[in-house]
């Protein structure tokens, strides 16, 4: 089933060469994990700058019930956090609490 929502991302693992598996707060289906491929490679289409902790996102995504990874087909960004390297303290924060979110709140 396919379905658009705004979600939150939270962190992201690296899988294989230029893959990732990342972990997203949705509004509709709460946290779910994705696997996104070919976002590390040069010439892709998906930037892993789309992924850093506590982004407000739009996304395009199939859920297949059951199954623990999710398809991510589209993101877009609605907001972003300070990446200055002037606030690092807001970027420590960031991390912080996406760590601390997606520990604490379970998987659907």
């Amino acid at each position: 089933m396919k379905y658009k929502s705004r979600a939150i991302t939270l962190t992201y693992i690296k899988q294989g060469e230029s893959s990732i598996i990342s972990k997203i707060f949705t509004e509709k289906h709460g946290l779910q994990s994705f696997i996104i491929k070919g976002v590390r490679s040069k010439r892709a289409k998906k930037k892993l700058g789309l992924f850093q902790p506590l982004q407000l996102v739009d996304i395009n995504a199939t859920l297949i019930p059951k199954k623990g990874l999710q398809y991510l087909a589209e993101i877009t960004i609605i907001e972003t956090i300070s990446t200055d390297k002037i606030n690092m303290n807001k970027n420590f924060l960031a991390i912080f609490i996406a760590e601390i979110s997606s520990k604490v709140l379970q998987e659907n």
